[in-house]
């Protein structure tokens, strides 16, 4: 259940890495910038993903997205361009994270959960959550909002 629905926010973010525009200047980046994008690429993903099974599971009880996922992904990309990183490098990130599987996105979603004692599988639980994040203004909590 949990990878597929997972593989939804990260290909709609790779897929929209096309459609953002290229800027002109590349800065050179070290070894330590590129982990940093790339971490934060995988940060940004995996709360997105956190996000869209929230939406998805949590509808019923009000739960969805603040604004649509392709400003939220444009929004990204506007504080990575911020910390001076070409879209180039922010789109080989976000190839990196796609080519790899995804597989530090879906770690990162199953740890998210179990270290707040919730299974996919409680929907109450779940949207307990939802609710507890919007509340707290959390980094997932600010993509969602109660209907």
């Amino acid at each position: 259940m949990g990878f597929l629905r997972l593989a939804s926010a990260g290909v709609l973010f790779v897929g929209l890495v096309a459609c953002q525009p290229t800027p002109e200047a590349e800065p050179i980046l070290t070894q330590s910038d590129i982990a940093a994008l790339d971490t934060a690429t995988v940060g940004f993903t995996t709360n997105l993903a956190i996000s869209d099974i929230m939406v998805k599971e949590c509808a019923a009880a009000g739960i969805r997205r603040k604004v649509p996922e392709e400003q939220t992904i444009d929004t990204f990309f506007a504080a990575m361009r911020a910390q001076g990183y070409s879209q180039r490098q922010i789109t080989a990130a976000a190839e990196r994270l796609r080519a790899s599987g995804s597989e530090a996105v879906g770690a990162g979603v199953i740890d998210y959960l179990a270290e707040r004692d919730v299974r996919l599988s409680d929907t109450e639980a779940l949207c307990s959550l939802a609710r507890r994040e919007i509340t707290e203004g959390s980094l997932v909590g600010n993509l969602l909002a109660p209907a």
